[in-house]
């Protein structure tokens, strides 16, 4: 009531959660809180920074934040300290200890998941540790690529290399790292989600073409690349497959001279579809069967068919023309 304000200062101190001990090479939970609002977080391992999971470690707007290290060599009691871009540090002792026989393991990163799938052409990086020191390492991705990458562990048995994903099947791809002596192994998850459907744009419904035309669709996109299959059949069940080419690259095929269409001269005509597939072999739907003729759209007859008897009715025309002409002469006499 009198406009007095009291004010009273406190400080907030931030507080660190690690095991107290673990193996070199193990990846560990690190956690936080007291620090300061929505800022990056450097975790350092005596005096040194090292990467993290998630790459980035932000906190949130209590300033706490959780995020995962492994423990880098060499054995024995090491310093970690967490600081944030405000200033805000502590430190906490972690003792590494000596791994097992054939405790090596790997890091990919960017990690996957079936949640948060890869693609093909993305760029993996593999991080090794616990093997042989200063050995030649060999990197395999499942059965697609035996040697995917390679490189030469550092003093203490680490390394790090990267490669490319290639095209393959959808589903878990294991990483293998070995020095010929020691493996360990990491899981890539290739996504599983087919590109959209197609459109096919001609030849149009019922439309007459030659015999070699060009058949047309839309483009596709897809993370992970995208080729075609089409196909042309003379049912609409596609039980009678009279041409199928898969892996084009373009939306759009020709028909060369040796796979020409025969003129069937009936009004059956023929189908011809397309469908989407992917660099993780996902693929989409067919288009729906498009109708179509060699020659006339109406009947199914070549076009030659109809110059002849346009020919012929102006013959005829002039022998009617010739006739009546006589006849109109012969009824004057």
């Amino acid at each position: 009531v009198t406009g007095n304000t009291p004010d009273a200062w406190f400080t907030v101190k931030p507080a660190l959660s690690i095991p107290s001990s673990a193996q070199v090479g193990d990846i560990v939970d690190v956690s936080g809180t007291g620090f300061g609002e929505v800022q990056d977080i450097t975790i350092m391992v005596d005096g040194q920074p090292i990467s993290t999971d998630p790459p980035i470690i932000t906190t949130n707007r209590k300033g706490s934040f959780t995020g995962k290290f492994r423990v880098p060599p060499p054995v024995g009691l090491m310093t970690v300290g967490v600081a944030d871009d405000q200033g805000s540090k502590v430190e906490l002792k972690l003792a590494g200890l000596d791994s097992p026989s054939g405790s090596a393991s790997v890091v990919l990163r960017p990690a996957t998941s079936v949640a948060s799938p890869g693609y093909v052409g993305d760029s993996l990086t593999v991080v090794g540790s616990g093997f042989t020191p200063s050995t030649p390492i060999s990197v395999s991705y499942g059965n697609e690529i035996p040697n995917a990458a390679s490189a030469v562990t550092d003093a203490e048995g680490g390394f790090q290399t990267d490669f490319k994903i290639p095209p393959g099947i959808a589903g878990d791809h294991v990483v293998a790292a070995s020095d010929g002596g020691v493996q360990a192994e990491g899981t890539f998850v290739l996504e599983n989600s087919p590109p959209p459907l197609p459109i096919a744009l001609s030849p149009g419904v019922s439309s007459g073409v030659k015999e070699t035309t060009t058949f047309d669709w839309s483009d596709v996109e897809d993370k992970s690349g995208v080729a075609y299959i089409f196909q042309v059949a003379s049912d609409v069940s596609f039980n009678s497959i009279l041409l199928e080419k898969s892996g084009l690259a373009a939306s759009q095929y020709a028909l060369q001279e040796s796979e020409r269409l025969q003129m069937n001269n009936t009004k059956a005509g023929y189908y011809w579809r397309v469908r989407a597939v992917d660099g993780a072999s996902n693929e989409s739907s067919w288009t729906v069967p498009v109708l179509f003729y060699v020659g006339s759209a109406e009947s199914g007859l070549p076009p030659w068919i109809f110059y002849v008897l346009g020919g012929l009715g102006v013959v005829l025309l002039v022998i009617l023309g010739l006739w009546l002409r006589n006849w109109a002469a012969n009824r004057r006499i």
